[in-house]
């Protein structure tokens, strides 16, 4: 995109929006792109980015607005998170719960713990 900047470059939203984008995930491109801009004769690069990426902020703001509205209009309201489950403790052994027990339960039991 940089090397398509030459003094007769037509410019456009849709130039400087892409120029915006690439500034998203390379931090310093805006700053290099737009000088580049200004040494080919657009003195008003700067003016016109601000301008452009200014409105699409307040669009994406607005947009964000409208979602988080209508999120919560969902039906959460009133629903608790579950807390995570509590481990579960291994049950006691009781003489009464051992009494309760068939034989194969008591030796598959005693498996365990041998």
């Amino acid at each position: 995109m940089l090397d398509s900047i030459r003094p007769d470059i037509k410019l456009n939203k849709n130039f400087f929006l892409r120029i915006f984008g690439y500034s998203m995930t390379t931090p310093d491109f805006a700053e290099e792109a737009l000088s580049k801009l200004e040494e080919a004769g657009c003195s008003q690069a700067r003016n016109y980015y601000t301008g452009i990426t200014t409105e699409w902020q307040r669009e994406h703001d607005k947009m964000m607005k409208n979602v988080a509205g209508w999120y919560g209009q969902q039906a959460y309201k009133g629903k608790k998170v579950s807390e995570p489950r509590k481990q579960q403790e291994p049950e006691r052994l009781t003489e009464d719960y051992l009494q309760q027990m068939s034989d194969r339960q008591l030796l598959a039991l005693l498996k365990k713990v041998i």
